[in-house]
This record gives C-alpha cells, sequence and structure tokens, in this order.
C-alpha cells in the first residue's frame, strides 16, 4: 500500500511540473488586428501600407507574404529566425505552433480590411526554452507577389518589398488572448531600389574598355595595302 501510495505521489508530481513547464513557456501570435494606427510613420501600433506613387496608402484589401521574425537582442533579429511565414502560394491553414511554419497568407489583410496584419490561422507560436514574461524582439518583412522569400521578392523588379524595423514584445502565455505585435511600426511595401553605379565607376569602367579597344588595335596583324 505505501508503495503504491508512492508510485501515486511522484506520477502525480511529474505530472504537475509538465504541467507546469508548458504553462510557463512563451508564445507570441502573429496578430496586428487591434493596432490602431493610420500613420505610414508610426513607430508602434503600425499597420501596412503601399508606396507606388507621392504618398503611402493604407492597404485595405490586398493580402501579402509576411514573415515574423525574431532575435535574442535588436541587433540580431534575422530572416533565417522565423517565428512563421505566411505564403500566398500554401493552403496551409492550420498551425502546429512549431517556430519556422509556413502558413497560408489568405485573409491576413482582407479579413480586417484596414491595413492590419493578422495570421488567420490564430497559431500559438511556441519558444520551447522562453518562458512567460521574457522580452524578445521582432521584425516584420513583408511583399506582394508569388515569391516564397523576402529575398527573391527584392530580386525582383516587380514585387513591392518592406520591413517594419526592429520592435520588441513580452512573450505572453497559450491562455492569453493578446495582440501580440502591437509594437510594430508602421510597414510600408515599395518597390525595391535598384542601386546606381556612382560616375566614378562608370567613367573606370568606359576607361578600361578604352584601353583594351587600344591594346587590340596595338597588336592587330597589319595588313600589306593591296
Amino acid at each position: 500500500m505505501l508503495k503504491k501510495m508512492k508510485k501515486f505521489l511522484t506520477v502525480t508530481t511529474l505530472a504537475l511540473g509538465f504541467a507546469s513547464a508548458a504553462h510557463s513557456q512563451g508564445v507570441i501570435y502573429f496578430d496586428g488586428s487591434s493596432n490602431t494606427s493610420t500613420s505610414p510613420t508610426a513607430t508602434s501600433n503600425g499597420r501596412v501600407f503601399f508606396e507606388t506613387g507621392n504618398s503611402p496608402s493604407l492597404d485595405t484589401t490586398l493580402d501579402v507574404n509576411a514573415e515574423l521574425a525574431y532575435g535574442t537582442s535588436a541587433s540580431n533579429v534575422s530572416l533565417a529566425n522565423a517565428v512563421s511565414t505566411l505564403l500566398l502560394s500554401s493552403s496551409q491553414t492550420v498551425g502546429n505552433g512549431s517556430l519556422g511554419e509556413t502558413l497560408a497568407a489568405q485573409g491576413d489583410i482582407g479579413d480586417m480590411g484596414n491595413g492590419q496584419l493578422f495570421d488567420a490561422s490564430g497559431t500559438a507560436y511556441q519558444f520551447p526554452t522562453v518562458p512567460v514574461g521574457t522580452k524578445v524582439y521582432f521584425e516584420v518583412f513583408a511583399w506582394t507577389g508569388n515569391y516564397s522569400s523576402y529575398t527573391a521578392a527584392q530580386a525582383s523588379s516587380s514585387a513591392l518589398v518592406g520591413a517594419s524595423g526592429v520592435f520588441s514584445e513580452y512573450l505572453v502565455s497559450s491562455a492569453a488572448s493578446a495582440n501580440n505585435i502591437q509594437g510594430m511600426p508602421a510597414l510600408v511595401l515599395s518597390h525595391p531600389v535598384v542601386p546606381v553605379p556612382e560616375p566614378g565607376v562608370v567613367s573606370s569602367v568606359a576607361l578600361g574598355g578604352l584601353a583594351l579597344l587600344g591594346l587590340h588595335n596595338k597588336f592587330r596583324p597589319k595588313t600589306s595595302p593591296q
């Protein structure tokens, strides 16, 4: 009887320990549905804008591809560390909470209809070794078109791309319903800037070409007059 009681207590203690660990595990929702600012220069509570003319306009209808990236400090947030990537080409509407998932972007703007970026899957993305209340740094990267990554969209001449800039959030428990990207600045998407060579570089290339042409003429076999 005593052995059975000890076994019961051991199993109960372990179960409570696992439950406590699961409860303390921090999560984030890719949810900007409550972001309030309609300014394209907002430093928090930002929404999504398109800049194709003189001034940015709020995106009220067009769904976009988006990646929520994270880091342990403001200086190491990286696209290589994805919380979640929402792709227009994906049909996966249910997430399992693992970091790095790729899910559908459908409805991420259209569902709210006023520039708020929203992960329609409602997934709580789990940081297994990071407890509730920990400050983590994030950045949102977004792009239009059927490109599988932000980098690919940047390399195109047709996609609109943009990054929010780094912001921080405190991880919450999986039972929370907090809006977790309220710190996001306004996210303005525009055409990538194509680097223009500096005048000195252009001049150097031109002079190099002329020099090569001169060498070619110098060493070209002379032909006898007919």
